[in-house]
This record gives C-alpha cells, structure tokens and sequence, in this order.
C-alpha cells in the first residue's frame, strides 16, 4: 500500500543526542514533481537516499542532518527527473533494446549477485517488495540510460592530446615534486636543571666533534639518543624540510652531503643531525602522469556534455516540481 507514513522522517531521521526531534508526518505518495505528465513521489526519492540517509544520521545530528538529508533529497529527485527525461527520449526516437541485450544484464547481476541462484534474487526481491517483472523492468530502463548516455556523451566526448599537454604545461606546479633530505638524528636529554646546562652542552659538543671526524653516527644514536628514532640508528629517511621544526630546518639546509651540524637546542632537547642526501626539487615528467591528466580531463568534459545535453531536453519539456519540503519541522 502506498499511502504509508514516511518512517524514516518520522523517527531516526532527526536524532540529536541520543533524543528524537518531532516532525510532521510526510506520506510516502506524496507528489515531488511531474515530468511530461509521470510522477515522481516522496517514496521514490527516499528508496534512492536510503543508503546515504542512514550514513547521515551516522555522521549528523539535528539541524545539520535535516540540512545534509535535505540535500540528498534533492539530488536525488534531480537525478529522477533526468532519468524520466532521458527514457522519454529514448521512446520519442523510437528507439528498442532488444529482450536478449536485457536477459544478458539480468544473466550477469545473477552470476556475480547471487552465484547463479535464481530462487536467491527472487527471495531478495520479495524482501524489497518487489517482483521479479518490476526489478526487469528497472533492468532494462538502466540499459537504456546507459545506451542513451553512450551515444549523446561518451560517444561525443574526446580529449586531444595537445589539451592533455597543454594542461600539463600550465599547471607545472601541481607536478611538482618538492626537495628532499635523508636525515639521521640524536636527540640528547635535557638536563634536570641549570646547573647541569653547561656541562651537557659541552658534552653535546664534544659528541658533535667526534661525529664529524670518526665516531660512527649510528652507533652513537643507539647508545645516546632518547629519540624515538634511536633502535634504527637515528635514521629519518627521506623528509620534506619543510616539516621540520625551524631550528633543525635552518641549520641542515647549509650543511652538505655528510655534514654534521653543530648542537642545536631546543625544548624538547638537543639535536645532532647528519645529512646522509639530497634530493632538488623536480616536476614529475609528463609521460609520468598524461593517462592521470587524461582521465581527469575526460571526466569534466564527459560532466559538462551530459550538463549541456540534459539542459536540451528539458527545454522540450514539460516539468514541475513541487514546493515541498518532506523534512520541514
């Protein structure tokens, strides 16, 4: 029966710390809108958004999820319409799947659905209140929403190679790969108090020393550092400067290949650091990421043909929305 209170809005659709906030009741068959005289309801909506309502009410409580909901909501019914206005064009050009494009779609959802278990899709339907004729009907609208998008978008969609190069050039920067450094770090111990201060700065120093003539940095990592890094020698890869903390970025950057920098204090100690390598900053090549580029490109031309070719049918037809708002307190 389709006159049914529409549940969902009713009750978990507004739940806000851990209450529910009343709303009015909203009827399944309710009229949304009406496109070249077929009508799409309340219900037909909400059985769209029910996988993205419940993540909502998951994530959102209150006015935040009656706005999310809402905007769900009208995605959907925007969708509905674009796909009565594509099937309408489809019948208007005479156009006929025929019955063996449609068994072979039911044939491959069963296999890889349902492991060739007819009785399991049957089961499946009547779990959804559907018959097996009404879910093969949907089968073969959605081939036919397929088709029509294949011959008036993707069919008519193509990116040169000189605009995939052409992007390329301009957006040099988006490619770019920034420097690197291979670092190894100690990090010694802050003294208890200030009077300990000079001689562990002395002994920071002394270490330092060693380390820039023989002492073996990752040995000396092992046996003195507390940093977290230590069990490993000290090693820190391959870092962006940049997401050093200032003192350590500013003394590395002059040092070279194998340099040992000076003691540098800071408050969560003192650091002595080796640059073991250095990367420049480079631009990945083209050849790198032209297919990336390519499908990037192909997918905002594919939008804005299928923007542009739904624009051209709904000036050949006849549309109404209602001003009804089924979450509306």
């Amino acid at each position: 029966m389709r006159s049914r209170i529409l549940s969902m809005a009713t009750a978990i659709l507004f739940a806000s710390g851990g209450g529910l906030v009343a709303q009015k009741a909203v009827l399944l068959d309710a009229l949304m809108a009406t496109v070249n005289g077929e009508q799409i309801t309340v219900g037909d909506v909400m059985s769209r958004i029910q996988g993205v309502q419940q993540q909502l009410v998951m994530k959102y409580r209150g006015e935040d999820l009656r706005r999310e909901t809402r905007k769900a909501f009208d995605s959907a019914l925007q969708s509905l319409i674009e796909r009565r206005l594509v099937l309408d064009a489809y019948k208007t050009t005479g156009g006929q799947i025929p019955e063996w494009v449609v068994d072979r779609r039911v044939s491959e959802i069963i296999h890889d659905v349902f492991d060739d278990d007819r009785n399991a899709l049957v089961d499946a339907l009547a779990a959804d209140h559907m018959t097996y004729d009404m879910w093969r009907d949907n089968m073969r609208n959605q081939v036919i929403m397929a088709s029509m998008r294949q011959a008036h978008v993707q069919d008519r969609t193509t990116i040169s190679a000189a605009a995939v190069r052409r992007y390329y050039d301009d957006h040099t920067d988006a490619y770019r790969v920034p420097a690197k450094v291979w670092v190894s770090m100690i990090l010694l111990k802050q003294p208890d108090d200030d009077a300990d201060a000079d001689e562990a700065r002395e002994a920071a120093q002394a270490l330092a020393t060693r380390l820039k003539t023989a002492e073996d940095f990752a040995a000396a990592a092992v046996s003195a550092s507390i940093g977290h890094k230590a069990e490993a020698g000290g090693d820190w890869g391959w870092i962006d400067p940049s997401d050093l903390r200032a003192e350590l970025r500013d003394t590395i950057r002059p040092l070279p290949k194998g340099g040992v920098s000076a003691p540098i204090e800071t408050m969560a100690g003192t650091y002595l650091v080796r640059v073991n390598g250095r990367r420049e900053d480079t631009i990945t090549p083209f050849e790198d990421v032209r297919e990336d580029i390519e499908k990037q490109l192909q997918a905002k031309e594919l939008d804005r043909v299928y923007d542009a070719w739904i624009v051209s049918l709904k000036k050949d037809a006849w549309i109404d929305v209602k001003d009804l708002d089924p979450f509306a307190r």
